[in-house]
Parts: structure tokens; C-alpha cells; sequence
């Protein structure tokens, strides 16, 4: 393989693993704008926070993190061993399912995740060079006795990945932020916001989840039919066409309203509540 793509893989490669790194990052938080939430259609936060972003109970960003780094790896093998290729391609195959699901989930989402683009570009990249510098298929390439040290990188791979989602999944949450949004939300309550939703809808749960433990002192209305208790009455009275929505009422009349998925910082600014 050429210097040029080789430097070119290893430089879109870095850049995935700093964008799912921050992605990740972001999960973890839960409770930051991204920099890339830039509209209601183009918001790396409702994609991030919803319930596709969860793969087995693991958060896909993470997931991309050591997906990333094992591209990485193998870069730095193909770099003593060219032959090196066709395993790096094996490996980039297996991830090409993942972009049409991840396109998948944000057209039910209707938003566009641009730091998720940044990783699905440079998988259809690695997969597209390593196809011509590869030269496969060679019938070879499955033979176990040829795959020794990657067998060992894999296994070793999914062990380290278990071990940090456990850690993961428990790192403590910070008291101090739950009660902060524990005042915001009532504050959001105190000046009449209302939180307009449906209980099967990705963005919904995104934007509760920004909440934490808190969402349950969301003024949250269900305006689903097929949910128990609902209040899609009066989500027609008010002309709820999308959920979510959030509102400004005073005495029941809606004085301003904000479709889709809102970041805290959108909520902050335009509540009046402080976080």
C-alpha cells in the first residue's frame, strides 16, 4: 500500500476515535449541549442520548471507541506486515452492518448525528481502500493457523471491552448534578413548561434522559393513545403535531412552543430556569 493511503487511513482513524471518544464522553455526562447540535435536524445529542444508541445495553460510542482503536492496531501491523491487509479488511467488513443501522436510527430520528458521520465515513473509507489494496478474497484467509496473533488481539479486544463497560456502567453519579437538575426540572414546573411527549419515541426518551433521576419531576404530558395513563386529549387541544414538545403556558394557553429534541442548554436559555 502506497505511503499516502497509508497515512490517510491512519489520519481518518484518528479522527473516528476522537469522535466517538467525545461521543462517549457525552453519554456518560448526559447533561452537556454538543457542539455539533446545530437545528432540530442536525443534532448529535438526540442521536447520541436515544434509545438506539444502546447495543446489548452498551453504549454504541464506546463501542466505536474500541472498534477504533482495534483499526488502529491493525494499521500499525499492516505497517510491518502488508499481508497484514486482508485481516484489516476482514475487520472493517464486519463493522460495515453497523452504519446502515446507525442511518437507520437517525431517519427515525429525523436528525443527522455529525460526529457519527465522521465514524461512518472513515469505516466506508478503510473498507473501500483495503478492498482494492487487500486482494481478496483468498481462500487462505480463513484458515485458523493463519490468524493466530489476530485471534489472541481479539479476544483480548473483547475482554478489555468488557471490563471498561463494567467499569462504565459503574461509575457513581455525581449527587450534586442530580440535585441540580432536580431544581431545574422544578423550576420548569414553577413557570409553567410543559414537556409534551409519547412513550415509544426515541427523542422523548433522549430528552428525559438529559434528566436523569429527575425526569420523573418532569412536567411531562403523555400524549400517546396506546399509553396508561394519557393525556392525548389535551394534546389535540393544544395541536400537538410532534412529540417532542415543549411549551410556555400561562393558565393553560400556550404562549411559545419548541419542537424536537432540546438540549439543556436550548431548555436554560429558553425557560428562564437556571442549571
Amino acid at each position: 500500500m502506497p505511503k499516502f493511503f497509508y497515512r490517510f487511513l491512519v489520519i481518518i482513524n484518528l479522527a473516528s476515535l476522537l469522535a466517538a471518544g467525545y461521543l462517549f464522553y457525552q453519554y456518560h455526562i448526559g447533561t452537556r449541549a454538543s457542539p455539533c447540535d446545530l437545528g432540530e435536524h442536525l443534532s448529535c445529542s438526540a442521536a447520541n442520548l436515544s434509545s438506539y444508541s444502546l447495543i446489548m445495553g452498551v453504549p454504541a460510542s464506546l463501542l466505536g471507541v474500541f472498534y477504533t482503536l482495534g483499526s488502529l492496531v491493525l494499521l500499525g501491523l499492516l505497517r510491518e506486515d502488508p499481508k497484514k491487509a486482508t485481516t484489516l479488511y476482514l475487520y472493517t467488513l464486519a463493522g460495515i452492518p453497523f452504519i446502515f443501522y446507525f442511518i437507520y436510527a437517525e431517519m427515525m430520528l429525523s436528525t443527522l448525528c455529525l460526529f457519527c458521520t465522521v465514524t461512518h465515513v472513515t469505516l466506508f473509507l478503510n473498507w473501500i481502500i483495503l478492498a482494492y489494496y487487500s486482494g481478496v478474497p483468498l481462500p487462505s484467509i480463513f484458515r485458523p493457523s493463519n490468524h493466530k496473533k489476530e485471534s489472541l488481539f481479539v479476544i483480548t479486544g473483547v475482554g478489555f471491552m468488557t471490563l471498561v463497560s463494567g467499569v462504565y456502567f459503574n461509575w457513581p453519579t455525581s449527587s450534586a448534578n442530580a440535585q441540580a437538575l432536580n431544581t431545574f426540572a422544578q423550576c420548569l414546573v414553577a413557570k409553567e413548561i410543559r414537556f409534551y411527549g409519547a412513550y415509544d419515541c426515541p427523542a422523548c426518551i433522549a430528552n428525559k434522559k438529559l434528566f436523569g433521576e429527575a425526569a420523573s419531576s418532569l412536567p411531562y404530558i403523555e400524549c400517546s393513545p396506546r399509553a396508561t395513563p394519557n393525556q392525548s386529549q389535551l394534546c389535540r387541544d393544544h395541536k400537538i403535531e410532534k412529540t417532542p414538545t415543549w411549551t410556555k403556558e400561562q393558565n393553560g394557553v400556550i404562549l411559545d412552543r419548541k419542537e424536537g429534541f432540546q438540549n439543556l442548554g436550548v431548555i436554560e436559555e429558553w425557560s428562564g430556569c437556571q442549571f
